[in-house]
């Protein structure tokens, strides 16, 4: 029973040295860039549905939003 005791705690510390080495502000910079993924899908979806192709237009629109919601949500994070 001690052995099971001792593998949980070894395993207990592999996890906190994992977090510890995660840099929490790397995230900021997806954030970001999921930001100007958001504006050029937009501006491309513009420049689309004037040049006279609405269903890649929309098609942009759409991946342009998502990307606005994974923004949003990596925000509340």
């Amino acid at each position: 029973m001690a052995r099971g005791v001792r593998l949980r705690t070894s395993k207990h510390i592999s996890v906190n040295s994992k977090l510890e080495k995660l840099d929490l502000y790397s995230s900021d910079k997806l954030v970001e860039g999921l930001g100007i993924v958001f504006y050029v899908g937009m501006a491309a979806a513009l420049l689309t549905a004037l040049l006279g192709s609405p269903g890649w237009a929309f098609l942009l629109l759409v991946f342009g939003s998502f990307a606005l919601v994974a923004r949003t949500a990596l925000e509340s994070l």
